[in-house]
C-alpha cells in the first residue's frame, strides 16, 4: 500500500474526508478481495485502537483477513505455526496504531498556520496559488498538497487567486461551509454563524460539504451567502469588497453617504455628513477611482471633484459640508 493510501485511509477513518476522497477509498476497497480484508482489519484495530482498555484480538478472524493478504502474494508455499501468526497479528496492530499516531501526530508537521495579526499577510502556496489574510484571518495549509486534491481551512477573511489545476481541485473549509474551484480569483470571509463568497473570476462551488443539494455555483460577478443551513447568490453590488487586498476604491455614481462609509471602513476613521447640510449633501454622488493613497490626498481629491468641503473635526472623525 502506497503512503498516500495511508494516509487517506487515517483521514477516511478518523471521518476527516472530503467527498471525493471517500470515492477513492471505496473504489480503493471494492478492486480486490485483498484490499477488503485489509481494510476490515484495519478498521477494526483503528476502533480498538481509542478504547480505554487493553486491546484483545481474536486471532483466528484477524489471521483469517491478513491471509487472504498474503495468498495473493506469488510466494512458495510454507508453514507459519501459532506463535508466528500471533506475532504478524500483533505486529499488524502496533503498524496501525503507529499510523494512527501518525495521522494525528505527524500530519501537524507538515501543516503550517499563518495568522493575520496586524496588517494584511501574503501567503503563497506549493502550488503557486496566493491568498491574502485580512487582519485577524489565519490560514491552516499544508506545505505540499496530496496527489490528489489541495486543501487549506480559513477563518476570517481571506482573498484567494488560485493556480488553475483542472487535476488537482482547490478546497477551503470555511467554517460550516466549502468552497471548491480549480482556478480563479474570489474572497472568503467567515463571520461568526455566516460564510460570505464574491466570485472576481471563473467560477466556484460554495455551500455545505458533502450535500449537493446544498450547494451553488457561483460566477464572477456574484456573491453567495450560506447561513443557517441555506446557501444564496445574488448580483455583487459592492466593487470594493476587496480594496483592503487591491489598495483600490472604486466609485460610479455612488451615493455620497455610502462613499463615505466605505472610505471610513477603508481607513478605519468615521466620515459623516455635516447634520445642517445633509438635506443637500443626501442625494449628491460620487464618480472616482484611488489607487493606494492616503486618506488625506482622497479627501482632497474628492474636495476638489464636488467642490464640497471636507475637515477633520477630532481625532478619526470628518465631517462633508456644503462650501
Amino acid at each position: 500500500m502506497s503512503n498516500d493510501m495511508n494516509s487517506l485511509l487515517g483521514k477516511y477513518l478518523s471521518g476527516q474526508t472530503t467527498a471525493a476522497e471517500d470515492t477513492i477509498v471505496t473504489n480503493w476497497i471494492d478492486a480486490s478481495e485483498a484490499n477488503r480484508a485489509e481494510f476490515q482489519l484495519l478498521q477494526k484495530l483503528w476502533n480498538r485502537s481509542g478504547e480505554q482498555q487493553e486491546i484483545i484480538f481474536d486471532t483466528n478472524k484477524a489471521w483469517q483477513a491478513v491471509n487472504a493478504k498474503i495468498n495473493t502474494a506469488k510466494a512458495p508455499a510454507r508453514t507459519i505455526n501459532l506463535f508466528t501468526r500471533r506475532s504478524v497479528i500483533a505486529a499488524a496492530a502496533v503498524v496501525i496504531i503507529f499510523l494512527g499516531l501518525w495521522w494525528m501526530f505527524g500530519q501537524n508537521l507538515n501543516t503550517t498556520t499563518v495568522y493575520a495579526d496586524v496588517e494584511v499577510k501574503e501567503v503563497q502556496l506549493q502550488d503557486g496559488s496566493k491568498v491574502y489574510l485580512h487582519k485577524g484571518a489565519s490560514l491552516k495549509y499544508p506545505k505540499k498538497f496530496s496527489e490528489h486534491s489541495r486543501e487549506v481551512s480559513l477563518t476570517g477573511e481571506a482573498f484567494f487567486e488560485v493556480t488553475h489545476d483542472a487535476a488537482k481541485p482547490f478546497r477551503i473549509e470555511a467554517a460550516q461551509a466549502a468552497v471548491e474551484v480549480v482556478g480563479t480569483s474570489f474572497s472568503v470571509n467567515t463571520n461568526n454563524d455566516k460564510v460570505e463568497l464574491i466570485v472576481k473570476t471563473g467560477r466556484v462551488k460554495f455551500g455545505a460539504p458533502h450535500d449537493a443539494s446544498r450547494v451553488v455555483l457561483v460566477s464572477a460577478g456574484e456573491r453567495a451567502l450560506f447561513a443557517q443551513n441555506t446557501v444564496k447568490k445574488e448580483l455583487n453590488k459592492d466593487e470594493n469588497f476587496n480594496a483592503w487586498q487591491s489598495g483600490q476604491l472604486v466609485f460610479n455614481n455612488t451615493p455620497l453617504r455610502e462613499a463615505a462609509a466605505v472610505l471610513g471602513n477603508y481607513y478605519h476613521v468615521n466620515i459623516r455628513l455635516k447634520k445642517e447640510d445633509a438635506a443637500q449633501l443626501s442625494p449628491a454622488q460620487l464618480t472616482a477611482r484611488f489607487n493606494n493613497q492616503s486618506l488625506p490626498s482622497v479627501l482632497q481629491e474628492i474636495s476638489l471633484i464636488t467642490s464640497y468641503h471636507i475637515q477633520q473635526v477630532s481625532e478619526g472623525n470628518y465631517e462633508i459640508s456644503i462650501k
